[in-house]
């Protein structure tokens, strides 16, 4: 592969503050490509900075942020969840979750199965503050309610705090059949 001498000269010296070799970041960085930014400008994602988003949540009233985050999960996280994956269940819920978290820098993401537990805890930590949390919880709401009707999960519980979202599901038969064996993959 041929790259320009800037583009080579930054790989080098990025690769050499992050201790990797720069084959190893070049695919971390074809990978992102691939995985997440090609199909990002398709859907159109944006880039925002936090302190943007935190200015936006703190501006708007608890109600507004609750309708915006029914919205969200009812529209553009099933759009988004089914756009990448082609798919729109559990599992890909959770993947989706997953790539917002390593690639679209959201929130920090952590998911807990307990064995052959019938439980799946999910937690997002952010920095935005309280109103991404409100907003985040009525997406996940919104999202879960609809596994209920598809028979994927038996119900759930979600609570939040200032820079954080935490959710526990309690699975179905079907629903930990899907998550055991269905693979998700991104479709490109």
């Amino acid at each position: 592969m041929r790259l320009q001498a800037d583009t080579d000269s930054k790989l080098v010296k990025l690769a050499e503050k992050e201790k990797l070799s720069i084959s190893a970041l070049a695919n971390k960085a074809l990978l992102r490509y691939v995985e997440f930014d090609a199909l990002a400008e398709k859907f159109g994602l944006m880039a925002t900075p936090y302190s943007m988003m935190a200015k936006v949540m703190g501006s708007l009233s608890d109600e507004q942020l609750k309708e915006i985050g029914k919205w969200v999960g009812e529209n553009v996280s099933k759009e988004f969840v089914h756009f990448w994956f082609k798919k729109n269940g559990l599992k890909s819920l959770i993947t989706s979750l997953e790539f917002l978290a390593a690639y679209g820098r959201q929130f920090q993401f952590e998911k807990s199965i307990e064995g052959d537990s019938d439980q799946v805890s999910l937690i997002l930590k952010h920095q935005i503050g309280r109103g991404w949390s409100v907003l985040l919880q009525e997406m996940l709401k919104a999202r879960l309610t609809g596994l209920i009707v598809e028979r994927q999960i038996m119900g759930f519980e979600l609570d939040y705090t200032e820079y954080s979202v935490t959710v526990d599901i309690w699975l179905t038969p079907k629903g930990r059949d899907i998550l055991q064996k269905d693979k998700v993959r991104v479709k490109i």
